[in-house]
């Protein structure tokens, strides 16, 4: 059912910005926080296939004909695969032992970004997406 999907990818952004506060506060890299980063990249992830495997395909559908959500899903797509990209990027380099001096201010700018990301899949893909129902 669309409804309980789009409440599962909600619960998925609970709860990855729930570990990113848990990760920020501490504001240093320290072995927790390594292990904490791990298990965020493993969520983020599987957060990333489920909405491949079950939100995509139906949008992508409706996009057939659909040129204004065929167009948002083109610029949301781009957006996403950059911020993806990006984030898992700057993870790995935080688990390499890079960026520690700079690692408090560079995780706000990073949970930044993924807030904004966020906010605009829940605000406007998400209830597109309902609508389709």
């Amino acid at each position: 059912m669309k409804f309980d999907l789009i409440k599962e990818l909600n619960a998925d952004h609970s709860a990855l910005v729930e570990m990113l506060k848990r990760i920020g506060a501490k504001g240093i890299i320290d072995d927790d926080t390594v292990k904490q980063l791990q298990e965020f990249r493993a969520a983020l992830i599987a957060h990333l296939q489920k909405e491949d495997r079950e939100f995509y395909p139906v949008m992508n559908k409706a996009a057939e004909t659909n040129p204004a959500l065929a167009e948002t899903l083109k610029v949301m797509g781009m957006e996403m695969e950059q911020l993806a990209d990006k984030a898992l990027k700057m993870i790995d380099g935080w688990l390499a032992g890079l960026g520690s001096t700079s690692f408090a201010a560079d995780f706000q700018i990073f949970c930044s970004l993924l807030a904004a990301r966020i906010k605009k899949e829940e605000n406007s893909l998400y209830s597109r997406y309902l609508k389709l129902a």
